[in-house]
């Protein structure tokens, strides 16, 4: 259902960074590239002192390790961009971030990457802590390498060492907002709907939906986006309806010649 014309003038009013999936890469060893753009909201563009990207960071790590990696950003034409490259099946969570005196902007996501390269990639370790980085940790359904429409998706938001109050969490779907749910659990839940122009697409489309929260700490606002990436559903293009009919069709006629074979088979006394 499409938001009320009030929830889009949030929407332009909103100030966060974000992060959107490009295409990705395939290098001629056989390694795979996942290109990354790091976005603006319009109304993090409309600030003062913000409409450039400013002292913005990006780092990664690979498998849920705790080690952290420099990711190299490559501007082009006020636009900012991120490339993950992996020789191997590989897990990435990436963090972007600008820290201003007031407000903290972090833009995270993660995905697989199906590399086959046995070239080793140099990765520039860090070795600073991140202690004010809030982690939001995903409780994946089956299928988790392939995140799809119509699945129940759970988050839970913390940190080791600092403490957050949440006072706002949404989900951006194409320009349409909604609030997440918060479980008695302490959980974000979301199940994104089904997506007719993306089951239309080819096995590979898919799309980035962004959820959004709004936090404080120690008197300083954090403002955080996890671009939550999206493949059609396994079964979107499936005709149920039509495979229901055949199945039930089948059985008829199957029954059907039994009986007539029976028939006309003779008795033998």
């Amino acid at each position: 259902m499409p938001a009320p014309d009030a929830d889009k003038f949030c929407i332009h009013e909103m100030d966060y960074i974000w992060i959107e999936f490009k295409k990705h890469v395939k290098e001629k060893d056989g390694s795979l590239t996942q290109i990354l753009r790091i976005r603006k909201s319009k109304g993090l563009k409309n600030r003062t002192g913000l409409s450039k990207f400013y002292n913005i960071k990006a780092v990664y790590n690979i498998n849920r390790e705790k080690e952290f990696y420099r990711a190299p950003i490559q501007y082009r034409n006020n636009e900012a961009e991120i490339k993950i490259t992996a020789g191997k099946t590989s897990f990435f969570k990436v963090y972007v971030f600008v820290i201003t005196e007031t407000i903290n902007y972090i833009a995270e996501t993660s995905f697989y990457v199906f590399g086959s390269s046995k070239n080793p990639i140099h990765r520039d370790i860090l070795r600073t802590e991140l202690d004010f980085l809030p982690n939001l940790k995903i409780i994946y359904p089956e299928y988790n390498y392939w995140p799809q429409t119509g699945q129940e998706f759970k988050f839970l938001l913390g940190s080791d060492k600092v403490n957050f109050t949440v006072n706002d969490a949404k989900v951006i779907d194409k320009g349409n907002i909604e609030t997440l749910k918060l479980s008695p659990d302490g959980k974000f839940s979301y199940i994104p709907p089904s997506d007719k122009l993306l089951d239309l697409q080819g096995i590979s489309a898919f799309k980035g939906n962004i959820l959004y929260f709004r936090m404080k700490s120690n008197n300083k606002i954090t403002k955080l986006t996890y671009t939550l990436l999206l493949h059609r559903s396994r079964f979107a293009n499936l005709r149920l309806k039509h495979g229901i009919a055949l199945f039930v069709g089948t059985i008829i006629f199957f029954t059907f010649s039994v009986l007539i074979a029976r028939k006309r088979s003779p008795v033998i006394i």
